[in-house]
C-alpha cells in the first residue's frame, strides 16, 4: 500500500492480497480524457505483473525506454499515451484510475449530445463499480483505453483480425483476450450511439404574446424561445445500426470466449416524433426478428438492459458499472445467484423513467432486465438473457444467472485443469478427486439439488486412447434447469485440459 500527499489530500492505493481471486473479472473499454500519470503506473509493480501475464510485456518495455530517455523528447507524454491506448489495464480500486487519468471527469470529449453532454462514461462506471463493491472482497475491473478518433469503430471487433498478430487487435479482441475476465461492458460505444440532436425532456410551452405591429428590421426576444447556433454542437457519428452492432459483438464473443457475456444498454429511439426519449421500438422489433432466425443463437452472450441513469448532480450515465459491481457481489456469494432485486447502492435514478407497464412488457416480450424504482430504491428487475443458453426459449433458459454460472463453471474447471496440465494417467487418481472435490464444495454451498453430493452430480471418466483423459459431468443444478452435461479432457498432443460439451 503506498500514499501519496497531494493538493492537501490522502489518496490510497490498496493492492489486494495476493492469494484471494477476484470472483468475477469485469473489462471496460472507454474513453480516458485528459493527459495520463503513465510514470505512475510503471512504479505499480502488481498491476505491471498483471499487464505482463497478459501479454503486453513489449508495450511495457516502451513505456519503460520513454521514461528513462535522456534528454526527454518534447513529445514523450503523447507517445506515451498513445502507447496506453489497447493497453489492459488492471484496477483494483477508484483510485488506481483517478492516479492513472487525473482529468478524466473534468476534459471534454469529441462527441458531444444535448443527452449526455461531452463526458465520457467509463470514469463514472469505473466510479460506481468500485463504489458499489466496496467492503465486498477483492475486485478486478480491466480497464482498455480506447482512442476517440476511432468513433464506434474502436469497439468492435475487426473483420479478419490476425489473433497472432497481437499489435493489430483492437479493444474489444484484447478484452477477449484476458482469460479470467467473464463480463465485458461498453459504457462509452453507448454513449456514442446516443444521437446528437435527440431532445431532453419537453420544452414548456407558453401562451403566445399578444400581435403587434413591429418594424422588419426589429429584432423581437420572447425570453424563452430556445435557440440552436449550428456551431453548439459539433459534427458528430451516425449511430451504427444496433442490431448490426450487437450480432458482430455476440459472434465474436461465441467464437473466442462462449464463458464470457456482453452486458449493453438498448438505445433511444433516433427517429422519434414526440420530444421525450424512448427506447426504439424499431430496435425492438428487429432484435426479436433476430431472436427466431438462426444467427439469433449468439444473443445467448449478451444480457440487454434498459434505461441509462441519471440524478439532480450528474448528466446521464451509463448503468453498467453499477451492475456489474451488484453481478461481481453476488458471484462471490454464488455465481448461481441472482441480482434481480437487489437495491443498487447509487443516487441517480433511471432515465427516462420507466411505468410498470412498460417495464412487464419489455422484459416478458423482448427479453430486456429493466431498471426500475421502488419505494426509493432502484433495481434490476430482472436479469435476462437475449436468448436462452440451450437454445430453449423457456423463461428459466433466459435466465442470466444461469449464463454466468456456466461461464463461471468453465473458467474454474479450466483452472483445474491447469493445475492437472501434466496428469494425464489414466490410473492416476487425482484429476477425480479434485473434481470429486471442487463439485462436492458447490453442493455444500448450495449450488446443486440433492440431500447428498452424488444426488447433485456424476463424473464418468474414460480413456478413449492412451494420451487421452476424458471425464464426463452431470450436473443437477438449485435453479430451474433440469440439467447440465460438459465434459473435461486432456489430449497429450495439447498444452492443457479442455473444456467442452457443454449442453
Amino acid at each position: 500500500m503506498s500514499i501519496t500527499l497531494a493538493d492537501a489530500r490522502i489518496r490510497l492505493d490498496a493492492e489486494p492480497t495476493r492469494q484471494v481471486r477476484p470472483a468475477l473479472e469485469v473489462a471496460m473499454p472507454g474513453h480516458c480524457p485528459g493527459p495520463a500519470n503513465w510514470r505512475w503506473l510503471l512504479d505499480q509493480q502488481r498491476m505491471i505483473e498483471l499487464i505482463e501475464q497478459a501479454g503486453y510485456f513489449d508495450e511495457l518495455q516502451l513505456l519503460r525506454r520513454l521514461r528513462d530517455e535522456k534528454p526527454v523528447p518534447a513529445d514523450t507524454d503523447i507517445v506515451a499515451l498513445t502507447l496506453l491506448q489497447g493497453i489492459p489495464l488492471p484496477l483494483s480500486s477508484f483510485s488506481h484510475f483517478d492516479s492513472l487519468f487525473p482529468e478524466a471527469f473534468a476534459t471534454g470529449t469529441r462527441y458531444q449530445s444535448r443527452l449526455a453532454g461531452n463526458a465520457a462514461w467509463l470514469p463514472a462506471a469505473v466510479r460506481d463499480f468500485f463504489a458499489a463493491t466496496q467492503g465486498h472482497g477483492p475486485q478486478r475491473l480491466w480497464v482498455i483505453p480506447v482512442s476517440e478518433r476511432l468513433q464506434q469503430e474502436g469497439f468492435l471487433p475487426a473483420p479478419g483480425t490476425d489473433w497472432a498478430n497481437g499489435l493489430l487487435l483492437g479493444a474489444f479482441d484484447r478484452a477477449l483476450g484476458l482469460p479470467e475476465v467473464g463480463l465485458i461492458a461498453l459504457p462509452d460505444l453507448e454513449r456514442l450511439q446516443i444521437p446528437a440532436h435527440l431532445p431532453d425532456i419537453p420544452r414548456l410551452r407558453l401562451p403566445n404574446p399578444p400581435s403587434s405591429f413591429l418594424p422588419c428590421r426589429s429584432d423581437y426576444d420572447d425570453t424563452h424561445r430556445e435557440r440552436r447556433h449550428s456551431s453548439e454542437i459539433p459534427r458528430a457519428p451516425e449511430p451504427r445500426d444496433f442490431i448490426k452492432t450487437l450480432h458482430q459483438l455476440a459472434g465474436e464473443i461465441a467464437l473466442r470466449r462462449p464463458d464470457m457475456h456482453l452486458l449493453f444498454t438498448v438505445p433511444l429511439d433516433a427517429e422519434q416524433k414526440t420530444e421525450s426519449p424512448r427506447i426504439s421500438p424499431h430496435d425492438l422489433q428487429k432484435l426479436d426478428d433476430l431472436r427466431n432466425e438462426a444467427r439469433g443463437r449468439n444473443l445467448r452472450r449478451v444480457q440487454l438492459t434498459f434505461p441509462y441513469l441519471r440524478s439532480a448532480r450528474s448528466s446521464l450515465k451509463s448503468a453498467c458499472g453499477i451492475i456489474a459491481a451488484q453481478m461481481a457481489k453476488r458471484t462471490r456469494q454464488g455465481a448461481w445467484l441472482s441480482t434481480a432485486g437487489q437495491p443498487l447502492t447509487d443516487q441517480a435514478r433511471p432515465y427516462p423513467p420507466v411505468d410498470r407497464n412498460l417495464a412487464t412488457r419489455l422484459r416478458e416480450q423482448h427479453a430486456l432486465g429493466v431498471l426500475v424504482e421502488e419505494r426509493g430504491q432502484v433495481k434490476l428487475d430482472d436479469e435476462r438473457l437475449a436468448a436462452g443458453v440451450f437454445g430453449e426459449t423457456s423463461e428459466h433458459a433466459r435466465s442470466g444467472e444461469v449464463a454466468r454460472f456456466l461461464g463461471w463453471l468453465q473458467r474454474e474447471l479450466r483452472r483445474l485443469g491447469e493445475q492437472l496440465v501434466f496428469d494425464i494417467d489414466p490410473q492416476d487418481p487425482r484429476p477425480r478427486i479434485l473434481l470429486e472435490s471442487f463439485f462436492g464444495r458447490l453442493h455444500a454451498r448450495g449450488a446443486l439439488r440433492g440431500a447428498l453430493p452424488t444426488d447433485g452430480f456424476s463424473l464418468k471418466q474414460s480413456a478413449p486412447n492412451e494420451s487421452t483423459l476424458l471425464f464426463e459431468i452431470e450436473l443437477a443444478p438449485a435453479f430451474p434447469i433440469d440439467r447440465i452435461r460438459l465434459s473435461i479432457s486432456r489430449d497429450g498432443h495439447d498444452q492443457g485440459w479442455q473444456v467442452g460439451g457443454l449442453v
